[in-house]
């Protein structure tokens, strides 16, 4: 995707709720505007006077002094005068970093102080802690969602119990993280998902199909409730 391309994607999501931005550590939003803004651009130029007369001008201050020292050292009553231009313009503001700053409703797990990632706690037997962090690059491969599930757990478990977890409990705010960012992207349709299991200790496996459809199905929904509130 164009860079351009990109920075509009990024206006749509901050309209959505969903701020890309990069280290964040504050509560509150991050100080960034997306969509044009305006740039201004400040160049100087120096006149150089004999006699209190325009004699010509210099591009750079260095070559200004030394023309008014040459001409002062041959008795000639010179000086400059700096002259400052500034335009501005239009520009499509960059987008300053990968990660996101959760700023929208609907979201079942918990955000921390600085609302990058969702947490949830698990009860019961099995005690932990689940986390779903997003990110969002403009790669030469195309535009990529990244939505890492962490499970951290007191003991060691099987594969076949971990996936459920991880999975049922992170699904609502999968969807609608993945529907804000499909629709800013323009894409209405399910998409190709590539999704791993990547199990300490263990191995390492493919999501299982009925896994990639629950979430897909979340998307969705999210998508289908948002249209609903509008």
């Amino acid at each position: 995707m164009s860079d351009q391309a990109f920075c509009k994607v990024a206006e749509r999501l901050m309209d959505s709720g969903l701020i890309l931005t990069s280290w964040h550590y504050s509560s509150d939003p991050p100080s960034i505007t997306y969509g044009q803004i305006e740039e201004e651009n400040t160049t100087y130029e120096y006149e150089i006077t004999l006699d209190g007369e325009t004699a010509f001008m210099a591009k750079y201050l260095s070559d200004a002094k030394d023309y008014v020292d040459q001409m002062k050292e041959n008795n000639f009553d010179a000086s400059y005068i700096r002259h400052t231009n500034t335009k501005s313009k239009l520009v499509w503001q960059q987008p300053k970093g990968s990660k996101f700053f959760l700023d929208c409703d609907g979201f079942e797990g918990e955000l921390p102080h600085n609302k990058s990632h969702l947490t949830y706690t698990i009860d019961g037997s099995h005690e932990g802690t689940v986390s779903l962090i997003p990110t969002l690059r403009n790669t030469a491969d195309g535009v990529e969602l990244t939505l890492t599930t962490q499970l951290m757990l007191d003991k060691v478990l099987k594969a076949d119990r971990i996936k459920p977890v991880m999975v049922d409990i992170t699904l609502n705010d999968f969807g609608i993280i993945k529907s804000k960012v499909e629709d800013a992207l323009r894409i209405f349709k399910p998409h190709t998902t590539d999704c791993t299991f990547d199990v300490k200790t263990h191995s390492e496996s493919e999501c299982s199909p009925d896994i990639i459809a629950q979430r897909e199905q979340a998307t969705q929904l999210a998508r289908n409730s948002s249209q609903e509130e509008e």
